[in-house]
Formats: C-alpha cells, sequence, structure tokens
C-alpha cells in the first residue's frame, strides 16, 4: 500500500507539462547529453584561441613537470593586434561579436602592460615528496576511491 503512494502518477490525472527533454530523457543519457556538449564547447573555445607560447608552459603539464627551462608567468594578457583598443572616451574597434564573447570569457577591457613578466626560480625542490607523505596521500586516495564506488553502488 505504501509502495502504490510511490508509484503513482505524479500529476494526478493532469497531463504531464514537462519538456519531452526532462521528461523522456533518462537522466544518465542527459548526464552525456551534457557531457558530449561541454566538450563541443571545449573543443571550439580551443580551436578559436591563440595557443599558449611554450616558454609559459614549462613545469605546467605532466610531461614538462622535470624541465629546468625558466618559466614566465603568463599575468598579463598581450593584446591583440589585429584590433585597436583605445583608453579614452573613444569606443572599442572590436565587433560586438567579440566583445560580447570576451566579456563572457572574464577577457574584459584592455589589461595595463606596466608589469613585466617574471622569472620563476629555477628551485625544482617542490616536486619532491617525502615517502611517508606520499603513502599517506596514496591511502587516502585509495580510502576516498573505495567510498565513493560504495556509495555509488549504495545509490544507484
Amino acid at each position: 500500500m505504501i509502495l502504490e503512494f510511490f508509484y503513482t502518477a505524479p500529476s494526478c490525472g493532469q497531463p504531464d507539462r514537462r519538456p519531452s527533454v526532462l521528461a523522456d530523457v533518462h537522466y544518465l543519457y542527459f548526464a552525456l547529453i551534457l557531457l558530449a556538449l561541454t566538450c563541443l564547447v571545449i573543443v571550439a573555445v580551443s580551436l578559436g584561441s591563440a595557443p599558449i607560447p611554450k616558454e609559459h608552459l614549462y613545469r605546467l603539464t605532466w610531461w614538462s613537470r622535470y624541465n629546468l627551462e625558466p618559466r614566465i608567468d603568463l599575468t598579463t594578457l598581450a593584446p591583440d593586434p589585429a584590433y585597436s583598443i583605445s583608453f579614452g572616451t573613444e569606443q572599442l574597434q572590436q565587433p560586438t561579436w567579440k566583445r560580447v564573447l570576451m566579456w563572457l570569457c572574464g577577457l574584459t577591457g584592455p589589461t595595463p602592460q606596466s608589469d613585466l613578466p617574471s622569472t620563476e626560480n629555477n628551485d625544482l625542490n617542490f616536486l619532491h615528496e617525502k615517502p611517508v607523505w606520499r603513502k599517506v596521500c596514496n591511502f587516502n586516495a585509495l580510502l576516498l576511491l573505495a567510498f565513493n564506488v560504495f556509495l555509488w553502488g549504495y545509490f544507484a
């Protein structure tokens, strides 16, 4: 009798007014659709923007973590020479769509170029950790992974 209460139609005889995407698509498929859309946006933004110069990427990727080259911090954005940006009361010379896109990406307005990029200290000792802390981190990672698998199996 309690089970019948949980499995009755939530609309109580009224037509379902939810969009078909919400009513007919299973939540796991909806998650896959969101994943695909997110991947498409990431690829589109990556292909539509200029690559970061190599001197700014030293020790930021897995493959270059032990590189001894000095990294120049990317603290200020270089102005795009294709468009002229004015600091006074004049309007921006960029197209409206590009200003909106830059605003959505958090890149509004010109940035001051007064501070020069700084080079990083060549001390690479921060990459090495003591074996005790490596074991503690690995144990915690396995514990959290097992707990998450348990929660996924229990609530799925």
